[in-house]
């Protein structure tokens, strides 16, 4: 496996795939990337346009990388972090209220699509967890890398 090196641009483009629900595959000869639903989604999904990137991905597995998408624990936490960013009260209120109630990520949105300026805050919010958690993703690989060549 090679040393994966994106450009601020790529990271992005990544994050933005995975935030809407996509998983990166990245064959870490070429570095080129796949993206794909998860196993999940794909279940639902009509295969026939997606086929030929999961044939690529199955059968040349071991050349490739994966990046998931955040498992719903993650994306709680993303909302967790971003309500105690909050220096309005009564926003920070209603959001903590939301998290700890059922059905948290439908009234976390609901606040958050109805919270005026706070709705473009937290979508930078998220996308800036999203960039990092694709990083830490990147570098973990690397650090991976660097410890097997020591060996």
């Amino acid at each position: 496996m090679n040393r994966l090196i994106f450009s601020e641009d790529q990271i992005k483009d990544i994050a933005g795939n995975l935030e809407a629900g996509m998983v990166c595959h990245i064959n870490t000869k070429t570095m080129n990337i796949i993206y794909l639903l998860d196993e999940i989604d794909m279940m639902d999904a009509d295969m026939e346009c997606w086929q030929d990137d999961v044939d690529e991905v199955e059968e040349n597995y071991e050349d490739y990388f994966t990046i998931e998408k955040l498992n719903s624990t993650e994306a709680y936490k993303i909302m967790e972090e971003f309500a105690e960013s909050i220096t309005d009260n009564t926003l920070y209120d209603k959001l903590t209220n939301a998290l700890n109630r059922r059905k948290p990520f439908q009234n976390f949105k609901w606040i958050i699509d109805n919270s005026g300026k706070y709705r473009q805050q937290w979508f930078d919010f998220k996308t800036k967890y999203y960039i990092s958690w694709v990083k830490d993703r990147i570098d973990a690989n690397n650090q991976s890398l660097e410890l097997d060549e020591q060996v």
